[in-house]
């Protein structure tokens, strides 16, 4: 551990369905469609713009065209053949939900629709396996009495007492990972999701979602000496 920069390559596969959401829910017959089973992920841009050439160019006809019509209502059925770059991507399966307005939560993507893996995301599960780590090895009794109020952060002063008093003290300032390689669209799936909220079960979700088996390739960045050896590193 004594290089001031050691950088480490990794895989990391899908064991079961994973979402990282966006925030977005997606609405049906806005933001996509269902035809022959599988879920379409509607391109506005290019379909709006076809409709435009379609009005040529004309106030009025492009208003009767567009005003109060869901996208979907812009399509034929010979759109999912002839014209696909009307369509994003498209998934196996559709959504449980069959009204119009549904939701299905969106997955990260890049630009160019290609799923991946945020960086933030897998330093928080490393996070919170150091953590775990550092309890087994030091002999620690949680204490609820030592979580936050605020649900966001509640587990704040624990990560405090065993990382570190600040974030310029942090046991992880040293570790950096960046954001997986994208995989393709092909890796997509829809999974129905449980929320548990206590002992009660909420309203099912329905989101985009890897399949298992997805690999994603990534890399950290070891940045400096750790600030202390603990008996979880050996």
């Amino acid at each position: 551990m004594s290089e001031l920069k050691k950088v480490f390559k990794a895989e990391i596969e899908v064991l079961s369905p994973l979402h990282v959401g966006t925030g977005k829910a997606l609405q049906r017959g806005f933001d996509y469609t269902v035809y022959q089973n599988r879920t379409w992920r509607i391109n506005e841009d290019a379909l709006f713009r076809e409709v435009y050439d379609r009005s040529q160019g004309d106030r009025q006809t492009l208003n009767r065209l567009l005003t109060g019509r869901p996208a979907e209502e812009l399509l034929t059925p010979d759109d999912y053949r002839t014209h696909p770059e009307f369509f994003r991507y498209h998934i196996p399966g559709q959504p449980r939900a069959e009204g119009r307005g549904a939701e299905l939560r969106e997955y990260m993507k890049n630009v160019y629709d290609g799923p991946y893996l945020p960086g933030s995301t897998v330093k928080g599960a490393l996070r919170t396996a150091l953590a775990w780590a550092i309890f087994r090895a030091e002999r620690r009794r949680f204490d609820a009495r030592k979580l936050g109020y605020n649900r966001s952060w509640a587990a704040q002063p624990l990560e405090r007492e065993l990382f570190g008093r600040d974030p310029n003290h942090d046991l992880l300032r040293a570790l950096q990972v960046g954001d997986s390689e994208p995989v393709g669209k092909g890796a997509f799936m829809l999974a129905n999701v449980q929320v548990v909220a206590g002992t009660r079960l909420q309203s099912p979700i329905e989101v985009e979602a890897l399949k298992p088996g997805t690999t994603l390739k990534l890399t950290l960045t070891l940045v400096g000496r750790l600030v202390r050896r603990q008996p979880f590193l050996e």
